[in-house]
């Protein structure tokens, strides 16, 4: 949201009298000059507030975060989920009330927008301040076959966001570019041929992903949860 109004307004009211929507409009600016220090993106805050939370461990800290937080704009239906569709559910109650002349297209149209429930990509959320980030993956990687992370997708009811591959990129890129900032993935649903070797698959990529070599920080351990401080995870480089 913006605290800003959105619009223009004079620069140089009449001396004799300024209209009522010129006044608030004033007002609004004054406003938004006294409060944009707050609104305005907290891409730095953990380096801005470390003395406060510099000694306390990640279980310690509420991060600001994101539900479904792949659901953003770029959802879409060029790529469905099949198992999580929810189009043959809806065919069956439209037919049942007589409406089973709705196309897909429509029915998509229709659909789509309530399921997007961020109004910013990811990297975009990370430069508003957001450290803690839901993810329903889906694997399309094909059962046995390699497994590559651009076959893996952010989805909700068979719609699907970005590759993996994208969204940890935005993530590595925004770690490389704030050295002062850790980010958290929450990784669940796992659609599709997520058997006991693709879920090992997606580790270790993860951590090939985020080594040393590609020019990111290294994974926080489990230990690291609740035993070590914030600024040593930072020093040490594991974000």
């Amino acid at each position: 949201f913006s605290l800003c109004p959105h619009g223009t307004f004079p620069l140089r009211p009449s001396a004799q009298h300024t209209p009522p929507h010129m006044a608030r409009g004033w007002g609004a600016l004054l406003v938004c000059a006294l409060l944009w220090p707050w609104a305005a993106p907290q891409r730095t805050w953990m380096r801005d507030d470390s003395a406060a939370i510099g000694g306390l461990t990640l279980l310690q800290l509420t991060l600001p975060g994101s539900h479904n937080s792949g659901n953003g704009p770029s959802l879409g239906a060029d790529q469905i989920w099949p198992d999580k569709d929810v189009w043959a559910e809806f065919q069956r109650h439209a037919a049942r009330r007589g409406r089973a002349w709705v196309q897909r297209s429509a029915f998509d149209a229709a659909f789509l927008p309530w399921n997007v429930n961020q109004d910013a990509e990811l990297a975009q959320q990370l430069e508003a301040g957001l450290r803690f980030f839901h993810l329903k993956l889906c694997n399309f990687n094909a059962r046995g076959a390699a497994f590559l992370l651009q076959r893996v997708h952010h989805c909700h009811r068979g719609y699907t966001g970005p590759a993996l591959l994208h969204l940890l990129s935005d993530v590595r890129q925004f770690l490389k570019t704030h050295p002062s900032e850790l980010v958290v993935l929450g990784l669940n649903n796992f659609e599709g041929s997520f058997d006991t070797e693709a879920h090992k698959a997606l580790a270790r990529a993860l951590v090939n992903f985020f080594a040393p070599p590609q020019g990111g920080p290294a994974l926080i351990t489990p230990q690291d949860l609740g035993t070590t401080p914030v600024r040593e995870l930072l020093k040490a480089d594991r974000r």
